[in-house]
């Protein structure tokens, strides 16, 4: 029990300490390593890595499961606070629907790369700029395909991902 106690509060911390200003960060396209440095609470990079990618799930950014058909709506989770007659919060979950997506995504497969041919992942590395190395590298791939929102720096990466 004293385990699971030290690793909320730890999570706690850190998302109090810095959380909001990775997600932030994140958003205005930092990489992990540029993000430690503008943080004034000492984080690791790999807890920076996790906290921009869970973020980056959280919103859509990336996806674990193909993008859906241009038909289906999308119906996301949320929670709110709601406050009993004495003051008493709490969290009530709420469900919104939205219109299907007018978002495109990438396939991305650097998990599979990373970890079933980590010399070619080094080698793909080694052929990117030090920035979008400092992007790709940290973050916690899976090993599974994975959707990243297309954008400039992604369509960059998977350029010299393809060249042999």
């Amino acid at each position: 029990m004293s385990d699971e106690f030290n690793k909320a509060l730890a999570d706690f911390t850190h998302d109090f300490a810095s959380g909001g200003a990775i997600r932030h960060l994140a958003d205005l396209g930092y990489n992990a390593y540029e993000i430690k440095e503008k943080l004034e609470f000492p984080t690791p990079i790999s807890r920076i890595a996790a906290t921009m990618w869970k973020h980056f799930i959280d919103t859509g950014k990336v996806r674990l499961t193909p993008p859906k058909d241009d038909d289906e709506p999308i119906i996301q989770k949320d929670y709110i606070t709601v406050y009993d007659s004495y003051g008493k919060p709490s969290f009530k979950q709420v469900t919104k629907t939205s219109e299907a997506e007018d978002r495109k995504y990438l396939k991305v497969d650097f998990g599979f790369l990373r970890y079933k041919n980590p010399k070619a992942f080094e080698t793909f590395l080694g052929r990117l700029d030090k920035k979008d190395r400092d992007f790709v590298e940290p973050l916690p791939w899976p090993l599974k395909d994975v959707w990243f929102e297309d954008c400039d720096m992604m369509q960059k990466i998977l350029k010299l991902e393809s060249v042999e």
